[in-house]
């Protein structure tokens, strides 16, 4: 219970990790539907976020992950106009990337993806871990409870193969070229 002010801060600047191929999970409850942004896990030396933010209807919680390639600065995927998280259940939330295609997953099922043309990261100069918090230790606090967190160097079989499946969806093949031409090319 993270209540109003719990955070948890992890130093990892020892820990080695292939962000080519990763997976973060939490486990979490929200009390009350998010009225701003409220992270669950953010790193300092690992370039990703994940974190809870109001949704478009009245009372709506989405899931957003934000990771940050090289060629490309950081981009979000958003479960928002897909799913929504309600207040007083417990949810399995993974935060996955593979090679090019940042991923969320609600308990087990894929439910947003985001695709880079060149999505190689490289760690960033921190060193921590900021669970519940922004990486100032103070913005963004989570507000509801965190049952489990795991950073996982690879990706779970049970999620790689429908991560495997979603390369053929429109909606990756849509984030691919449009962050491939953002670059180019002012979309509004």
């Amino acid at each position: 219970e993270f209540g109003t002010s719990g955070k948890g801060i992890a130093v990892i600047d020892g820990l080695d990790a292939d962000l080519s191929r990763f997976c973060v999970r939490v486990v979490v409850r929200i009390e009350r539907a998010a009225q701003a942004r409220q992270n669950l896990v953010e790193s300092s030396r690992f370039p990703f976020a994940l974190f809870l933010e109001k949704g478009e209807q009245l009372g709506e919680t989405v899931v957003c992950a934000t990771v940050r390639p090289t060629a490309h600065g950081w981009h979000a995927a958003s479960t928002r106009f897909v799913r929504a998280l309600e207040p007083g259940k417990w949810y399995s939330v993974d935060l996955v990337y593979d090679v090019d295609t940042l991923a969320i997953y609600i308990d087990g099922d894929i439910a947003t993806v985001q695709a880079f043309p060149d999505g190689r990261m490289t760690v960033l100069k921190g060193r921590d871990l900021y669970i519940g918090t922004w990486v100032d230790g103070v913005r963004y606090h989570f507000d509801g409870s965190m049952a489990a967190l795991q950073l996982v160097d690879g990706i779970p079989e049970a999620l790689e193969g429908q991560l495997d499946e979603c390369r053929n969806r429109p909606d990756w093949f849509i984030s691919h070229k449009r962050v491939g031409v953002s670059a180019s090319v002012d979309l509004g």
